[in-house]
């Protein structure tokens, strides 16, 4: 995990040197490290869904 001074944000590096962004409901932005990011899209949004 990394945090970034400018612009202001946490870094969660699961593996990889691609990511995903994810933005809450209430304005946190969230990037997700991964070696495979449409696969993570994939599932994120299938769960959102659920």
């Amino acid at each position: 995990m990394r945090l970034w001074f400018w612009p202001y944000m946490w870094i969660f590096n699961v593996s990889g040197f691609d990511a995903i962004e994810l933005t809450m409901k209430n304005g946190r932005i969230y990037c997700i490290g991964t070696d495979e990011p449409e696969k993570l899209e994939a599932v994120i949004k299938q769960i959102i869904r659920s």
